[in-house]
């Protein structure tokens, strides 16, 4: 079976992004990078979610086969960027990192429990919470 393109990749992340209410300009581009934000190319070797540093080399290059998988992670940078926004912006809001946490696992959670409880052990494990 043939992989589904990058406009399919986006049309489910936006249709996301609308249902959840994240913010649509914290959304990953797709093709070529418009942002200093996280952009997915594909080519024949699967989908490339790439974040960039403002210097060649990027900073991070994940790439997999997989549709969901990298639309788990167009959605999870979403959710990351949308907390620490809404955390950023309320002017009496706390601003510890376990704040920010929550919030991104909270938005996450309403999308998909599974996406929520895989990020958890990934934040849990990038944190040292184990």
């Amino acid at each position: 079976m043939a992989q589904p393109g990058l406009a399919e990749i986006e049309r489910r992340a936006r249709n996301l992004a609308r249902e959840h209410m994240l913010e649509k300009y914290f959304l990953t581009s797709f093709g070529k990078p418009d942002s200093i934000y996280s952009y997915v190319q594909q080519d024949e070797k699967g989908y490339h979610f790439i974040t960039p540093t403002g210097e060649d080399p990027p900073l991070e290059v994940q790439t997999t086969q997989d549709a969901d998988e990298v639309l788990y992670w167009v959605i999870c940078d979403a959710t990351m960027r949308t907390a620490f926004d809404k955390i950023l912006s309320d002017p009496g809001g706390p601003r510890d990192p376990a704040a920010w946490r929550d919030r991104d696992l909270e938005m996450l959670g309403r999308i998909s429990p599974q996406w929520q409880k895989r990020r958890k052990m990934e934040l849990d494990e990038s944190l040292g919470n184990e």
